[in-house]
């Protein structure tokens, strides 16, 4: 047989059988039954239909932070910064660059009432003040994770009326200058 012969032949033999296996699969669901092979009954999915709009109108979510007040003026935001490590004038530096580069109303900076290099850098807010209290963090690049509400028994001997109350901690050194 030639070859020529024999690729006809088994081309034939692959359509041949395609046509007979097609065939068997129409006709074994022919009665509309879902079973597939050996008989086993196979899983028909439910249809989906889309789902029912909510008439029902959403809360609104509950805020789980304070919210952040509007700003006040800076000239008019009262700040204390506090020293809370051992490099002399690193407060009176960030007071003068409050007071001078942003505008705030910084009092005489002070040190803190515990011992050098304790306590990390933190900013504490009055009452209507903590928008103030998180744009000061931001401009000295204290983290926002570290400003919170004035405490009852703050880290200096005289608060002074300060509405924010800025900790300076050995995490943000501001050299004083020579």
């Amino acid at each position: 047989m030639e070859p020529a012969q024999r690729d006809g032949r088994a081309v034939a033999l692959v359509a041949l059988a395609t046509t007979v296996g097609a065939l068997l699969l129409a006709l074994g669901f022919e009665d509309g039954s879902t079973r597939g092979l050996q008989g086993l009954p196979t899983h028909t999915p439910e249809p989906v239909s889309a789902p029912t709009p909510d008439v029902t109108p959403t809360p609104e979510p509950i805020p789980t932070e304070e919210p952040q007040p509007s700003l006040a003026p800076a000239s008019t935001v009262r700040v204390l910064v506090a020293n809370a490590t051992d490099v002399a004038g690193a407060a009176a530096v960030a007071a003068d660059t409050l007071i001078a580069t942003f505008g705030y109303n910084a009092l005489p900076p002070a040190n803190t009432t515990t011992e050098p290099n304790v306590l990390p850098s933190a900013v504490y807010h009055g009452p209507d003040h903590a928008g103030d209290a998180r744009q000061i963090a931001e401009l000295l690049g204290i983290s926002t994770d570290a400003i919170g509400p004035m405490p009852t028994d703050p880290p200096v001997a005289d608060l002074a009326d300060a509405d924010v109350l800025v900790v300076l901690g050995p995490d943000l050194v501001i050299e004083a200058p020579e």
